[in-house]
């Protein structure tokens, strides 16, 4: 089904998109207050800004949609494969029961997001930004996290251990009750100051 027209006739008739597909569509949309219900997305490559977009129940595979603008915009239970979001930005947009697998996530802005029950597997989120973002049982499972800015976050109980978060910084606040292995335990002491001697 062509994506283009099923937004233009959800705007038109002031409708939800449900239950589509949607395949190697490559396209620049500029929308907001769409929602989307039960649809999936195969081979798309997506550019432009989809602000206070809702997804629901929505599957993503093999997709681009690098640099969009998804501020403000709600992904509920959706699973994410083998897709591209760099430098995309998700401003204050909500996650809840989503999960991320083998994706590309580089240079993307978390900013004032809030995140619940979401899994991010194998996926790469090096450079990554995250400014009073909300985390509630959010898992990390060998991601590479390289360089990735964590500011004014609540990030007890998340657990970083398999990843690699080499070079990243984070305000002392944010490290409270996060779980680490003893390596990066060591890079991040020097974070608060302490030399560890040997």
């Amino acid at each position: 089904m062509d994506l283009l027209f099923k937004i233009e006739e959800a705007i038109r008739e002031d409708i939800d998109i449900k239950d589509e597909i949607f395949d190697n569509e490559n396209i620049e949309l500029n929308y907001s207050k769409i929602e989307f219900k039960n649809c999936n997305f195969k081979n798309c490559k997506i550019f432009g800004a989809l602000e206070s977009i809702s997804f629901t129940d929505c599957n993503f595979i093999n997709c681009d949609f690098s640099n969009v603008n998804f501020t403000s915009s709600d992904f509920v239970r959706c699973n994410i494969e083998y897709s591209k979001f760099i430098g995309s930005i998700f401003i204050e947009s909500k996650f809840y029961k989503v999960k991320f697998e083998e994706c590309n996530i580089n240079y993307a802005n978390f900013s004032s997001s809030c995140m619940k029950e979401t899994k991010f597997k194998k996926s790469q989120l090096n450079n990554t930004y995250y400014m009073e973002a909300d985390f509630s049982k959010v898992n990390f499972d060998e991601c590479e996290m390289i360089a990735s800015q964590f500011f004014k976050n609540k990030l007890q109980g998340i657990d970083f251990s398999s990843c690699n978060i080499e070079g990243i910084t984070v305000d002392i606040n944010s490290l409270k009750g996060i779980k680490v292995n003893e390596l990066q335990a060591i890079e991040l002491s020097k974070i608060m100051g302490i030399v560890i001697k040997s």
